[in-house]
């Protein structure tokens, strides 16, 4: 296995970018730390590296934040204490609204494995309703069911 992902590793750095997903070594980086935490979450304890969450994380709200901008939704400070905070629309603006949870559980949300009631009962400074109702980057939903991991 380790011999293909060699012979393959130039020419998959080599793709252009998709007009949906971006940079296809960023969405399978992103891909590959998803399906990491989903093994974690049914037969571990514990949970992928902090540092891959977060660098899994830019595509995907960078991903969000056009999928929001889209919608016309409000500019969203997202901000993890145990990482750093990522503006979703006009950076500063006063109106923001602003919402408070791990670099985890962003990521997760962000790749489908969170449910509309759990992003909801996050710390909000304001009614989440246009945020969840936007949805998720393609091809992410929320799941219909709570997820914990």
């Amino acid at each position: 296995m380790l011999t293909r992902w060699r012979d393959a590793a130039a020419s998959f750095a080599s793709l252009g970018d998709d007009p949906v997903m971006g940079q296809p070594a960023v969405w399978a980086f992103g891909d590959a730390v998803c399906h990491e935490a989903d093994i974690y979450g049914a037969v571990a304890n514990g949970h992928v590296p902090h540092d891959a969450i977060v660098l899994g994380l830019s595509g995907l709200i960078r991903r969000w934040r056009d999928r929001l901008a889209h919608k016309g939704t409000p500019t969203l400070l997202l901000r993890a204490a145990d990482a750093r905070d990522w503006w979703l629309g006009m950076p500063n603006h006063p109106e923001a609204v602003t919402v408070e949870a791990s670099a985890y559980e962003f990521f997760r949300a962000l790749v489908g494995r969170r449910s509309e009631a759990q992003v909801r009962a996050w710390a909000w400074s304001s009614d989440p309703g246009p945020f969840v109702q936007a949805g998720l980057p393609y091809p992410f939903r929320w799941t219909r069911q709570d997820l914990v991991d």
